[in-house]
């Protein structure tokens, strides 16, 4: 899926005020986490607790946001007054 400009979060302004769903476009997914794999954990012994990481060895963020669909955000956050107001509720199918 691309996305559509107009519901994009991070545009400047905000989402146009029409859309339904705000697309989330920025940020990952920071998921604290103890163990050997998918786990980056700065040096400090047993116990430390990582970050869920495409590498061990360093910081690599696993499920970025992005444009359009995506695993950190999914379809983006509901805009909970433009649901309720759709006037497409009023009409029916």
């Amino acid at each position: 899926m691309n996305g559509n400009k107009n519901c994009d979060s991070s545009a400047v302004g905000g989402p146009a005020r029409y859309w339904t769903f705000n697309d989330v476009t920025l940020g990952d997914i920071d998921v604290d986490c103890i163990g050997p794999y998918n786990c980056y954990a700065p040096p400090g012994g047993p116990g430390v607790i990582g970050v869920l990481s495409l590498s061990d060895a360093s910081y690599k963020p696993t499920f970025k946001a992005g444009v359009g669909w995506d695993f950190a955000t999914g379809i983006g956050t509901v805009n909970a007054a433009n649901l309720v107001l759709n006037p497409m509720w009023a009409t029916g199918p």
